[in-house]
């Protein structure tokens, strides 16, 4: 499914001792919230807390971003290897490119609301992460890889 095409191109899993799960989500707003709860069922894999802390912020961010700017329907992929390193993807069904938005302010009823951080944060806490088009017009695949530290940092 979407990590497949990560797992071909890059060399973050130990691609002899993997496993998968996949979860097909609609463009709602329960949609962040249910990828994180499929991430937490896929943490028997073994992650540690402050892991998987960081894996379900970027997951968020990843489905939230598909969210606002695609608007389809979604493919949630978490992939682990022996060691715990995971990758997690997201893929749409559009072949709008990613692109750098700029940080802005929203008002929502009396509320501001800052946006544009998702792509950064991904792009600071991740140890990998990138995106591809898939062929004949099948959507998008954005991701990130994470592996797992012995330690939390002090």
């Amino acid at each position: 499914m979407c990590c497949q095409q990560v797992l071909t191109q890059r060399e973050f899993l130990d691609t002899r001792q993997t496993n998968s799960a996949h979860l097909d989500l609609v463009a709602t707003p329960h949609a962040a919230p249910l990828a994180r709860l499929f991430l937490r069922e896929q943490a028997r894999i073994g992650l540690p807390p402050h892991s998987l802390a960081t894996a379900e912020l970027l997951t968020s961010e990843l489905v939230t971003n598909a969210l606002m700017h695609a608007r389809t329907s979604l493919n949630v992929g978490v992939t682990w290897d022996v060691d715990d390193k995971i990758v997690v993807a997201v893929q749409d069904a559009t072949q709008q490119t990613p692109t750098r938005s700029a940080r802005q302010l929203h008002i929502y009823e009396d509320e501001i609301v800052e946006s544009g951080w998702g792509m950064f944060l991904v792009a600071t806490l991740a140890d990998d992460f990138g995106w591809y088009l898939l062929p004949a017009g099948g959507g998008k695949v954005i991701w990130f890889g994470l592996g797992v530290a012995d330690h939390v940092p002090a």
